[in-house]
């Protein structure tokens, strides 16, 4: 009966063939990629955070009102400009907030656009 020598129970971690060595080779090559896409998606949480928060930054031609009670969407059109129909307004105004539907709240800052 032979005893194994202590030197072959353990493994070594250097690779030991080709495919050992171009899997390395391939993990280092990206890393750079996988930092990208992780920085890309950082990126995007933190844009949808603050589209989530409300977070308001007046355009170049903008006025900021903020929504009183009682206000809607068609009385705020119809102070803007009272010798046009307001139809044009309400739908400005719903675009420049991102707004899906007219439904608002008092205390909402909504952007008004420049020619309203």
């Amino acid at each position: 009966m032979t005893i194994p020598s202590p030197e072959s129970r353990w493994r070594s971690t250097t690779p030991t063939s080709r495919s050992d060595a171009g899997r390395h080779r391939g993990l280092r090559k990206a890393a750079p990629l996988l930092l990208a896409l992780v920085w890309v998606l950082m990126f995007l949480g933190a844009a949808m955070a603050s589209v989530r928060s409300g977070a308001v930054s007046p355009g170049p031609k903008t006025t900021l009102y903020t929504v009183q009670p009682g206000d809607t969407l068609w009385s705020i059109a119809s102070r803007l400009d009272k010798h046009q129909d307001p139809r044009q307004a309400v739908w400005d105004i719903m675009q420049a907030n991102g707004l899906k539907d007219s439904l608002i709240r008092p205390g909402m800052v909504l952007q008004i656009p420049a020619g309203r």
